[in-house]
C-alpha cells in the first residue's frame, strides 16, 4: 500500500537491548515511473503503442516471434 511505513528491528540478549529504525515510502509506481527509471522487465518489448507497456503479455510474445522468423 502507498504511504509511509516504520521499520524497527530491535535486538535484545537478555541484558542489553537495542534497537534501529528506519522510514520507508512507498509511492504508486506508474509505468512512466518503471520507464523512466530502468526498472523494466528485460522481456517486457513492445505494447500496443509499440512501447513497453509495464506487462509481459501478447505484444512482447509477437515481437519474439518477429525476431525469431526474421533470423
Amino acid at each position: 500500500m502507498v504511504g509511509e511505513y516504520v521499520l524497527r528491528l530491535t535486538a535484545n540478549d537478555g541484558s542489553v537491548s537495542n534497537y534501529d529504525e528506519v522510514t520507508v515510502t512507498a509511492v504508486e509506481a506508474s509505468c512512466r515511473y518503471v520507464r523512466d527509471n530502468g526498472l523494466l522487465l528485460e522481456t517486457d518489448l513492445t505494447g500496443p503503442y509499440g512501447e513497453p507497456d509495464c506487462r509481459i503479455n501478447m505484444y512482447d510474445l509477437a515481437d519474439l516471434a518477429l525476431y525469431w522468423l526474421a533470423q
